[in-house]
């Protein structure tokens, strides 16, 4: 079966501050309990999360890995903040990005990274390791087909930024 082409853009990125919990975990398929750890640690805390801020995560990975995965998971917050360890504040710059939207559920991620491998391949650019930014999550809805995520790949170079 072929998979529907999905729509590939060229973009950027905004800039903003997020909060974030990395961690080298089993397989992709454990990243709930990085969440759920997340959702503890800053329980009861002053960390100003953004009402409808962006959430998402970063893989570390320079290329596709079964197992031993670094994942960092990140929520945007209003500001500058001093969390508590081992939760971590850092200000993500704006950056030029290739993306295109999955929805439905996870297992379908390589599909939409296939489609844009392959514009960044006809475009001529080298992008930095893949992240997600979660539009409709499991913590939103439990089905999976309801899912939506922004799937993003940051470019090397992203001086010259065209929309398309």
């Amino acid at each position: 079966m072929v998979a529907d082409p999905v729509p590939v853009t060229r973009t950027v990125f905004p800039a903003m501050d997020v909060i974030g919990l990395r961690q080298v975990l089993p397989d992709y398929n454990h990243e709930h309990q990085l969440w759920e750890r997340l959702r503890e640690l800053t329980a009861g805390s002053a960390v100003p999360l953004l009402p409808g801020g962006v959430a998402g995560a970063f893989y570390h990975d320079a290329e596709f890995r079964e197992s031993q995965t670094d994942v960092e998971i990140f929520v945007q917050v209003s500001g500058p903040c001093e969390p508590e360890e081992p939760v971590t504040h850092r200000a993500l710059p704006g950056c030029g990005v290739v993306t295109a939207t999955l929805h439905g559920p996870y297992e379908r991620t390589g599909t939409v990274t296939t489609q844009i491998g392959a514009y960044l391949v006809e475009h001529g650019l080298e992008a930095r390791p893949m992240m997600n930014i979660y539009r409709v999550s499991p913590a939103q809805d439990p089905d999976p087909e309801a899912r939506i995520t922004d799937v993003v790949f940051p470019l090397v170079q992203s001086d010259d930024i065209p929309a398309t």
